[in-house]
């Protein structure tokens, strides 16, 4: 490994001290992981049905809504073109199984194995200022354990708008080390 992108992301929530940081629907689904692990499962076979589906157009509004956006993630996702790009992913790890999105959320939630401060490779690290999925102060922290990051923390950019409206950016970013 050359390098390492994070965009929009944040340490593991095993580290977390505080979950504030954390979009509620996280934070909810960590207390059943902690508490409740055994319920995740049945839990996730239940959304499956409602997550793997495509939305009618006439219904984005309502979605958007729904993910407690801030209005720069909103806005960017009235484009057809990202919403689809960011959705269909999201569609796909669905369709293909629960046991795909237990590992992925698995990677969020238990530790990695090794700590954060003996990477060695440049980290570029990218985060919007007005992420709601993953506060600011826990991509700060992070990029303060890299000992090789070089952190961008964009203002007026959320979650979802940050790689829509800056891919260039970040990917000429990352060729460059």
């Amino acid at each position: 490994m050359r390098a390492i992108a994070v965009v929009g992301g944040v340490i593991p929530f095993a580290e977390l001290k505080d979950f504030n940081g954390l979009l509620p629907l996280y934070r909810h689904m960590l207390a059943f992981y902690r508490n409740r692990p055994r319920l995740l499962r049945p839990l996730f076979f239940l959304a499956r049905p409602f997550l793997s589906f495509r939305a009618p157009i006439r219904l984005r509004p309502l979605l958007l809504k729904m993910l407690l956006l801030r209005q720069c993630d909103t806005a960017s996702l009235r484009d057809d073109a990202a919403f689809e790009a960011i959705f269909e992913s999201q569609r796909r790890a669905w369709r293909g199984s629960v046991e795909g999105v237990l590992v992925d959320a698995r990677i969020y939630v238990e530790p990695w194995g090794f700590a954060i401060e003996d990477v060695r490779v440049p980290v570029r690290l990218w985060h919007g200022i007005e992420d709601r999925a993953f506060a600011v102060r826990l991509a700060e922290a992070i990029a303060n354990r890299f000992p090789n990051c070089k952190a961008r923390f964009i203002q007026d950019e959320g979650h979802y708008s940050l790689p829509i409206r800056h891919m260039r950016e970040i990917l000429e970013d990352l060729i460059s080390i």
